[in-house]
């Protein structure tokens, strides 16, 4: 596996984040109700991202205290961050999706 140095996981969570507000975003503009504000989208990705650092800190640290070994953790912080990110970003389009299939 190619070394990612740790500003480039750190900054990989917003940009994937990022890319799934704005598929949301396209979702809401072409099946939404009328009256739809744009924007609001990034700000809830700004406000998730702590939260999902944090989770993933702790799953790194986990992951860390039963192998004793420093890259372990790393990898596994930057695999929960992406998952529990994806996990955020599926919610936010499938709950656009059936929310615009239902009217």
């Amino acid at each position: 596996m190619k070394k990612i140095s740790n500003t480039a996981l750190i900054l990989l969570v917003p940009v994937m984040g990022l890319i799934y507000s704005e598929i949301y975003n396209q979702i809401q503009i072409n099946y939404g109700p009328d009256s739809y504000q744009s924007g609001w989208h990034f700000v809830s990705v700004i406000m998730i991202i702590p939260f999902i650092y944090i989770a993933g800190g702790i799953l790194g640290l986990i992951v860390y205290s039963i192998k004793k070994d420093g890259k372990k953790g790393k990898k596994w912080f930057a695999i929960g961050s992406h998952i529990f990110m994806a996990m955020f970003g599926f919610l936010l389009i499938f709950g656009s999706l059936a929310a615009t299939i239902t009217v």
